[in-house]
């Protein structure tokens, strides 16, 4: 065994190497995230992009699929700036590391961060990535276990290097000049939006349609569902967006 990785593992990380190389760059962290879960299971994740501008990164497309839309819009708006791995994230290049090698467990559990935010949800370990490639950062994958699961091994951080050394690499393939305004003109006014709501994949696909000019009496043909079944995921959207309507939906995905 290379690196303490088993001949499995490694049969699963080139299936992933060669997902990574050929998926959209929107796809990317699911599709590692998905693959991972068997590699490196965790009980919570949360990942989001680095853009520059004027010379600071700026975080933005917040997602998890585990933490609940009130909890990630908490640490959005005020728990990031407190979180020892995401303060690491911001100091060094390509790397990935546990939340215990930076903060002594003493320490982390007198944190308002830890107190406040990971523990009304039952985290406790953490580890993170950094997607970072010739001076750019790209963005972070964490993942969080509770506090009676082991921490992440020295093996599992293998090859978690291992996956971010590619996610690196074809995260500067792609956009040798950091996600700026191409990609957020490419893809991120709704990417923008779906990110701090964790809407589900049906959801999606509807903003998706509205921001591809497809009109709403179009929708449940386009999609294939009922009239009651489309009025559902409306009231659902506009729950995790805090509006009230569909006219408040197209002015918040215009102004994204």
């Amino acid at each position: 065994m290379e690196h303490g990785i088993s001949s499995a593992q490694w049969y699963c990380l080139n299936e992933l190497t060669a997902a990574i190389y050929n998926e959209p760059f929107d796809d990317l962290f699911g599709t590692v995230l998905r693959a991972v879960e068997e590699l490196v299971p965790y009980s919570h994740s949360l990942t989001y992009l680095l853009r520059s501008e004027d010379g600071l990164n700026v975080s933005f497309n917040f997602k998890s699929n585990e933490i609940p839309p009130e909890h990630l819009r908490l640490y959005m708006d005020k728990y990031s700036r407190l979180d020892f791995i995401n303060w690491y994230t911001s100091t060094c290049a390509a790397e990935v590391f546990r939340e215990s090698d930076i903060i002594p467990d003493g320490l982390r559990e007198k944190s308002v961060f830890m107190k406040n935010w990971m523990e009304p949800i039952g985290l406790y370990h953490s580890v993170g990535m950094v997607i970072w490639c010739e001076g750019i950062y790209y963005g972070a994958i964490f993942l969080y276990r509770p506090k009676d699961a082991e921490d992440f091994s020295i093996q599992e951080l293998e090859v978690l290097r291992v996956i971010n050394r590619h996610l690196c690499l074809r995260a500067h393939a792609l956009y040798p000049d950091g996600l700026g305004q191409v990609f957020m003109q490419q893809g991120g006014p709704a990417g923008a939006v779906l990110s701090v709501t964790c809407l589900t994949k049906r959801e999606r696909e509807i903003i998706d349609c509205i921001r591809n000019h497809v009109l709403r009496s179009e929708l449940c043909d386009k999609l294939f569902i009922t009239e009651n079944t489309l009025n559902k995921h409306f009231d659902n959207i506009y729950k995790k967006l805090n509006i009230n309507s569909y006219e408040e939906l197209l002015q918040l995905i215009k102004k994204r």
